[in-house]
């Protein structure tokens, strides 16, 4: 069956009344008390003999109280013409949205051939109908040359029942979210007498919240998370210097460990039984044997290194060095045990922070105060020495994200990791309070703002199937989520 998709168009809705909906002359009112708040996006999809108008919708319930919708409540109006919602994606009679909770939905409208000028319709409780422009609404045939296929949104989830400050953030196989909420900001220790930390989660299906308080030791809270192969989550906590294991299933926690006194485990990577950590407050990759529970340190070169980030690509563990004076990238060999260690720019400057694999294997990192991300080419670099005199060093590449005054003046280019559905490199701003993307063919930036400029994007992003990219909210109290 031949399909001429249209291209997509975005606009916003923030609407803070009781909600109730008509369609087809009828009204529903639904005894929930929610902010309704969305972004609805919608495109056009020919079929022979008739057409069909889909219409996705992200609704944020911000209240204390379950939010219940159904088809019915939303009609698109064109030309005059009403037309009923058939279904959602999965034909639920309804859904039911948790408090603090959103979902993205996609209602389907039988149309004419060419629709335009197209508006969602709803009813509030007060009697008044309210209705979404959906600008350029589509009409049938291909997207014009160059179009997005879709445009950027945002998704919050807001997860203020926890302790706060929301940090590392790690998908479990059934696409649930889980994400370090240590009560605290970690500058780069916490306060000694801060209570013990939590890990959170939120469920793929639901979006329902749930919490695990750690056991009540002292320093106890997380920064980190990553999953094993069979399923169990570890995080690291730097204040006691220890390894955690949590079991998913049971919802329990396993164990913790201690390592190197002092060391401040940071952020960690599996491979296999390996569990590879940065030394954040020494100068030391550290690995972690999950079932002998023993561990190892590997000393860097330079002292003062205080390593950061980290990312795994076949034997090499590769890692940021995040001392200003330092400023480079190190690479251990696991299976001779040696470190690398390759400078970035003469004098140096930028800050290397969290660090992804990109492209052909290469590591791509983000360079918290010099608004850059930047990449190495191996064959290109030699260790311990820059290879020019000044400026950027041999191998490295380096890309300053557009400037912004949207939130600040400041910029600190934090969380990064890689799509390889997309190819292309998702990042956040903490400072600009900005998420996006990177185009590594094209040098392009697309970056989207945050309505909330104290929001702190930070060091806690990951990719769902999708390629979405989620990440932390730290002083916000809440995770995002970035489609398109």
């Amino acid at each position: 069956m031949r399909r001429n998709a249209a291209a997509a168009f975005l606009t916003s809705l923030v609407v803070g009344l009781p909600f109730a909906a008509s369609a087809g002359g009828t009204v529903r009112t639904v005894r929930a008390v929610p902010t309704y708040r969305g972004v609805i996006a919608v495109h056009a999809v020919q079929y022979p003999g008739h057409g069909r108008e889909d219409v996705a919708i992200v609704v944020t319930n911000r209240r204390a109280h379950p939010l219940t919708i159904a088809p019915k409540d939303f009609s698109l109006v064109a030309q005059g013409d009403v037309f009923g919602a058939r279904a959602w994606t999965k034909s639920q009679p309804q859904i039911v949205i948790p408090a603090r909770a959103s979902r993205r939905l996609r209602l389907s409208f039988g149309v004419p051939a060419r629709l335009v000028g197209a508006s969602l319709a709803y009813r509030t409780a007060q009697g008044a109908i309210q209705t979404v422009p959906l600008r350029g609404s589509a009409t049938t045939g291909a997207p014009a040359a160059g179009a997005s296929a879709a445009a950027a949104s945002i998704l919050t989830f807001w997860v203020t029942q926890g302790v706060g400050e929301p940090w590392g953030t790690a998908f479990d196989a059934a696409g649930n979210l889980w994400f370090a909420d240590p009560g605290c900001d970690f500058a780069p220790t916490c306060g000694s007498g801060t209570p013990p930390g939590e890990i959170g989660e939120i469920k793929a299906a639901s979006h329902a919240l749930a919490f695990y308080r750690l056991p009540a030791i002292t320093g106890n809270q997380p920064i980190f998370l990553a999953f094993d192969s069979s399923g169990d989550l570890w995080f690291t906590t730097p204040n006691n210097s220890k390894i955690g294991e949590f079991n998913p299933g049971t919802g329990h926690f396993v164990g913790q460990w201690s390592v190197t006194p002092g060391s401040g485990p940071w952020d960690l990577a599996i491979s296999g039984n390996a569990l590879w950590y940065t030394e954040h407050l020494g100068s030391a990759l550290g690995r972690f044997d999950v079932i002998a529970h023993t561990h190892r340190d590997y000393q860097t070169p330079s002292a003062n290194s205080n390593p950061y980030g980290l990312a795994i690509a076949g034997s090499t563990v590769w890692f940021t060095e995040n001392n200003s004076t330092v400023d480079q990238v190190g690479a251990l060999n696991t299976s001779t045990g040696v470190i690398s260690e390759y400078r970035i720019v003469l004098p140096v400057s930028g800050t290397p922070h969290m660090i992804t694999i990109g492209p052909g294997g290469r590591p791509w990192w983000s360079e918290g105060w010099s608004n850059t991300i930047a990449t190495l080419n191996p064959s290109a670099a030699t260790p311990g020495s820059c290879g020019v005199s000044s400026g950027t060093c041999a191998g490295i590449q380096r890309y300053a994200l557009p400037v912004t005054t949207a939130c600040s003046g400041s910029s600190h280019v934090s969380g990064i990791d890689y799509s390889a559905s997309s190819s292309l490199i998702r990042l956040d701003n903490s400072l600009t309070a900005q998420v996006g993307s990177f185009n590594p063919v094209s040098g392009a930036f697309a970056m989207t703002t945050l309505s909330n400029c104290s929001a702190h994007p930070h060091d806690g992003t990951s990719l769902d199937t999708h390629g979405h990219l989620w990440f932390d909210e730290e002083f916000g109290n809440a995770i995002g989520e970035l489609i398109g």
